[in-house]
């Protein structure tokens, strides 16, 4: 994530104080981010898995974290 992007959220979060004019508790908002970032890198590992006849319910979470962080690093 660019960190321009941490501090336009950090505005929401850090100035919550609601007034008469911003009665809005941005402490509780929900961010969601879309991205295709580190889809490679989770299919290929995704696909690995059903070649090694690993069911989905068993893929281990930490492998694709870490895919995704690798990904996200490597990525401009």
């Amino acid at each position: 994530m660019p960190k321009q992007l941490l501090d336009v959220i950090l505005y929401y979060i850090d100035f919550h104080t609601p007034t008469a004019s911003r009665s809005t508790d941005y402490r509780k908002t929900i961010f969601i981010f879309l991205s295709n970032t580190g889809a490679k890198s989770i299919n290929n590992l995704a696909e690995k898995n059903y070649r090694s006849s690993i069911r989905r319910e068993n893929f281990n979470i930490l492998e694709f974290q870490q895919a995704l962080s690798n990904a996200s690093s490597n990525e401009e």
